[in-house]
């Protein structure tokens, strides 16, 4: 429990740090890492990188997870699972 307590603490001192802006310095120096010197607008690293960031954050968008939870919920009503459905 005190390990759980702690890291519940630490991620909303953290998260307060954030939403008061006092890390917008970091986020855009770590940002900048990630990208060519010559323009800004180019990433570092090969071109297949990028398209497999832009394909794992497409997972979290609402049509991915509106399939996979309908997916679930069907699967769970032909197997007789309404309750778990």
């Amino acid at each position: 429990m005190l390990v759980a307590g702690g890291l519940v603490l630490g991620f909303s001192l953290l998260a307060e740090e954030v939403v008061e802006g006092d890390t917008r310095a970091f986020d855009r120096a770590v940002l900048a890492a990630f990208r060519s010197a010559d323009d800004p607008t180019n990433l570092i690293g090969p071109p297949w990188l990028e398209e497999m960031g832009r394909d794992v954050t497409a997972l979290g968008s609402v049509a991915f997870l509106g399939f996979v939870s309908l997916a679930a919920i069907g699967y769970l009503l032909i197997t007789q699972k309404r309750r778990y459905a």
